[in-house]
């Protein structure tokens, strides 16, 4: 029932347009939209376990949580759109965080506007 809600959001907002989804299996409700940039961003394992450390309780176990965090983003995708989370074919692009988010932004929305010059001029031989 949840996802089937999650879905419903998902395709509301796109119909709505210029937003950003953050998970919640968004690569696949929204797959093969031709109007839509999908984006998976990762870090480094230490800059997950700095980052995450300073939104937990203090003496948690970080590494577990988020050992179990993507366990259950994993789960979620493949129960709910039998897919595989981290198939880079879900994606347009794949980035690094580690050069800062304010740096990975800029080259997700250069990636963007080069994709769509690429749609409007076709494809560069």
């Amino acid at each position: 029932m949840v996802a089937r809600l999650t879905r419903t959001v998902i395709e509301g907002a796109h119909r709505e347009g210029n937003c950003v989804i953050v998970g919640r299996g968004a690569q696949c409700v929204l797959h093969g939209k031709s109007d839509v940039f999908h984006v998976f961003a990762y870090a480094p394992w230490a800059d997950r376990v700095c980052r995450v450390r300073n939104r937990v309780p203090a003496g948690a176990d970080v590494a577990r949580w988020i050992q179990e965090n993507d366990a259950q983003r994993v789960e979620y995708v493949r129960r709910h759109f039998e897919s595989n989370r981290l198939d880079p074919h879900l994606y347009d692009l794949m980035v690094n965080t580690r050069c800062g988010c304010r740096a990975a932004a800029r080259l997700i929305i250069a990636a963007m506007e080069s994709a769509h010059a690429c749609e409007e001029t076709g494809p560069v031989t």
